[in-house]
């Protein structure tokens, strides 16, 4: 597998729909903990969760190498080693396309770069990808309007990670 493509439509307009891609407490919500601040290009942050047999750190770095609002933003995506004391693996991108659509807005999702990964990587990502998308955050989306994002869509509880020992920097 040389690259994940998820699309889905969702009945919500295009500015809230980005509002999901774009709030921390959004993202923390339906995705991963974070440090996301803003969809400008050069900002960097991480998504951060509580270690487990495919990242032993727990931690993937991020950068906005590309953002044009409400319509696009593309991410460099850098998992951690699956294996303490392993090198790195190669950054991976993950690209966001948004579009207007009579129904509401059609979200895409092109995750490049898994040549290069563990060959479970490319598994767990497109199944992780497909979870969050059709099922956290159709959820969060409820409790976006008009732009802005009210925490508690989705109980720490029924989300797809563990985060119990986070720093205090980073939003859950």
């Amino acid at each position: 597998m040389k690259s994940i493509k998820k699309s889905l439509v969702l009945r919500h307009p295009i500015e809230d729909v980005w509002c999901a891609l774009t709030s921390a407490e959004a993202l923390a919500e339906w995705l991963m903990p974070n440090t996301f601040r803003e969809a400008a290009v050069g900002s960097k942050f991480k998504f951060q969760y509580d270690p487990d047999h495919l990242c032993t750190s727990g931690i993937v770095e991020c950068e906005v190498i590309s953002a044009k609002a409400p319509h696009s933003m593309v991410w460099r995506w850098q998992n951690g080693p699956m294996n303490a004391g392993d090198k790195m693996p190669p950054p991976m991108q993950v690209e966001w396309k948004l579009e207007s659509v009579p129904e509401g807005t059609r979200l895409t999702l092109v995750q490049t770069g898994l040549k290069g990964q563990a060959w479970i990587i490319p598994f767990a990502m497109n199944f992780g990808w497909g979870a969050f998308l059709k099922k956290l955050l159709p959820q969060a989306l409820k409790n976006v309007h008009s732009g802005s994002f009210t925490p508690g869509a989705i109980p720490m509880a029924k989300r797809l990670y563990k985060a119990t020992n986070l720093p205090p920097e980073v939003t859950r």
